[in-house]
C-alpha cells in the first residue's frame, strides 16, 4: 500500500490555512460566544422584533427563570439549550450572563441533497455472514419516514415529530424516506425510530435539529437505539466546543450513540467546506464516492461536491470515511415535494438522488450490522473499525476522502480484533502549526487535554488509521 505523505504544496497550504482562520476557538472563562451570523440578524431587526435564537448553557447550569419565562420557550434538557425569542436589547444582554455559553440565530438547516451496496461490500458480507441489522434500531432525524415498500411501518418502532405538533412524521419532502430505504437496503431486519426536524421543502432550524436529538437521547433505552442518521447540516458559525448542535451530538456520543453525519455537499467551494455538526471530531462524518454504477470498486472517486477538509476554524480533519453518494435509487414517498420538482428524479418507481446525505445512509446501515454481530459494540468501536477497514484510495487527498472508501466486509471482520465493548478515544484529529511544522494532535474528552500524534507521515501512512495498522498513538503533552 502506498503511504501518503505531506507533499510541499499540501504542507504550504495548511500552514496558509493556519494562519488565516481566525474563527474564536477558546473563550475566556465567562465570556458568552456569538455565532458570526447573529450581529447581522440582530442589525436588520426592529428594536421590538422578537428574534429567534438558540442560547446554549454552560454544562450544569439551570436554564435561567427568565427566559423560560418567555411564552415559546423551549428547554432541551439532556442537550443544555433554550430555544427562545427575544429582542435585540434582550439578546445582546445575554453577553454578560455567566451561565451561559453561546447565543446563535435559530437558523435555517437543510438536508444535504445534491449498484451502490455492492460497491461497499455490503452484498459480500451478507453472503458469508448472514447478517441483516437484526436487533439494531436506528432513529432518523430528517424529513420523516413515509411508510412504503422497501420501509414497512411494522418496523418503525416509534415517531416524533418536531415540525407539525400534530403530525405522525410522515416525509412531505421525500429525504428521510430515501435515506430509510438506503439504509433498510444495507440492513434489511434494521428497526427505525423516526424524528422529523425538516420540513416539506427540506428546511428545518437550528432548534429543532437541537431537539431532536435531545428527544432521541431522553428515548435511547425505552427504543434500545443504537444509531442516529443525521443526513443534515449548515456551514459552521463557530468553533465546535461552544455550537449547539455540536453539543448536542456529543452528548448523544457520551450517552452510547453511534451519530452518524455527513460532510456536507460545498466541496466545489474547496478545502474547509466540512458541515456541521460533522466538524465535530467525536461523530463519524461521512463524504460521498461516485461508484459509476459499477461494482468493481478501482473505479471509485470522490464527488466534486462532497465537503473537504480540514473543517473551518478548528481544523479538524475530515471526513472520516467516503461511501457511494452519487445517483442513489432508493425509496420513494409517493407525493413528496422532491419528486414533483424533479420528476426525471423518479426512475421505476423509485427516487434518484445525490449528495453525502446518501453516503451517510450507507454507513448507517453498515453500523447496524456491526451492532447485530456484537450487540454490546461501542461508537468507539464502530468508528475506528469502519475507518482502519477503509479501503485507501490512492492519489487522494485525505481531506476529500479521510480513511478511505466504506468496505462492511473488511469492517466485519477487523471486529473480531476488538474489544467491542470498551470505549476509547476516537476522536478524529485536529491540525496545529508550531515552530517546528504542521501537526495533528487530539482532544482528550472530557478533561480537554490534548493528546500528540506520531507525526504526519505515521497519522496518514501505513501506521495509522488512515493506513493499515493501529490507530491513534496516545502520548500526552
Amino acid at each position: 500500500m502506498k503511504k501518503i505523505q505531506p507533499s510541499a504544496p499540501r504542507l504550504f497550504a495548511l500552514a496558509a490555512i493556519l494562519a488565516l482562520v481566525a474563527m474564536p476557538v477558546l473563550a475566556a472563562p465567562h465570556q458568552v460566544v456569538k455565532a458570526r451570523d447573529l450581529d447581522p440578524v440582530l442589525a436588520k431587526a426592529a428594536a421590538t422584533q422578537k428574534v429567534p435564537v438558540v442560547v446554549q448553557l454552560r454544562a450544569g447550569a439551570t436554564p435561567p427563570a427568565d427566559i423560560m419565562a418567555v411564552s415559546g420557550s423551549k428547554h432541551a434538557s439532556r442537550v443544555g439549550a433554550i430555544s427562545t425569542r427575544l429582542t435585540p436589547a434582550a439578546i445582546r444582554a445575554l453577553m454578560a450572563r455567566p451561565e451561559i455559553l453561546s447565543v446563535s440565530p435559530d437558523r435555517a438547516v437543510r438536508a444535504n441533497l445534491d449498484v451502490a451496496v455492492p460497491a461497499t461490500n455490503a452484498d459480500v458480507a451478507y453472503q458469508r455472514t448472514g447478517l441483516t441489522g437484526r436487533g439494531a434500531v436506528v432513529a432518523i432525524v430528517d424529513s420523516g419516514v413515509t411508510p412504503n415498500v422497501a420501509v414497512p411501518e411494522w418496523q418503525v418502532l416509534a415517531r416524533a415529530d418536531l415540525v407539525d405538533a400534530n403530525g405522525r412524521a410522515a416525509d412531505g419532502f421525500g429525504h428521510g424516506t430515501h435515506i430509510a430505504g438506503i439504509i433498510h437496503a444495507m440492513a434489511p431486519d434494521a428497526q427505525f425510530v423516526v424524528v422529523r426536524a425538516l420540513g416539506n421543502h427540506g428546511e428545518g432550524s437550528l432548534s429543532a435539529v437541537v431537539n431532536a436529538i435531545d428527544w432521541v437521547i431522553r428515548n435511547r433505552e425505552l427504543y434500545g437505539i443504537d444509531i442516529v442518521n443525521l443526513s443534515l447540516g449548515y456551514a459552521p458559525q463557530m468553533s465546535f466546543r461552544h455550537d449547539p448542535v455540536n453539543i448536542a451530538v456529543r452528548r448523544a456520543w457520551a450517552a452510547g450513540l453511534t451519530v452518524v453525519t455527513t460532510a456536507g455537499n460545498r466541496g466545489r467551494d474547496g478545502m474547509m467546506t466540512i458541515n456541521a455538526p460533522g466538524n465535530d471530531p467525536l461523530v463519524l462524518t461521512v463524504g460521498a464516492i461516485n461508484d459509476f454504477n459499477t461494482m468493481e470498486r478501482g473505479d471509485d472517486g470522490v464527488t466534486t461536491y462532497s465537503g473537504r477538509g480540514p473543517s473551518y476554524g478548528d481544523l479538524v480533519v475530515k471526513p472520516d470515511l467516503v461511501a457511494p453518494g452519487n445517483r442513489i435509487k432508493s425509496a420513494l414517498a409517493p407525493g413528496c415535494s422532491v419528486a414533483k420538482e424533479y420528476p426525471e428524479k423518479v426512475v421505476d418507481g423509485r427516487l434518484e438522488l445525490s449528495g453525502t446525505s446518501m453516503a451517510a445512509g450507507f454507513v448507517s446501515g453498515a453500523a447496524a450490522l456491526l451492532v447485530q454481530q456484537h450487540p454490546g459494540i461501542t461508537n468507539d468501536t464502530i468508528k475506528t473499525v469502519f475507518m482502519k477497514s477503509a479501503r485507501k484510495l490512492d492519489g487522494v487527498d485525505v481531506f476529500a476522502r479521510g480513511a478511505g472508501s466504506l468496505d462492511v466486509m473488511a469492517a466485519l471482520e477487523m471486529t473480531e480484533k476488538f474489544p467491542a465493548a470498551k470505549h476509547f478515544n476516537s476522536s478524529s484529529p485536529l491540525v496545529a502549526r508550531s515552530r517546528s511544522g504542521v501537526h495533528m494532535y487530539l482532544l482528550t474528552p472530557p478533561a480537554g487535554r490534548s493528546v500528540a500524534l506520531t507525526g504526519w507521515e505515521a497519522t496518514y501512512g501505513n501506521d495509522s488509521v488512515f493506513g493499515e495498522s493501529t490507530f491513534w498513538a496516545n502520548k500526552r503533552v
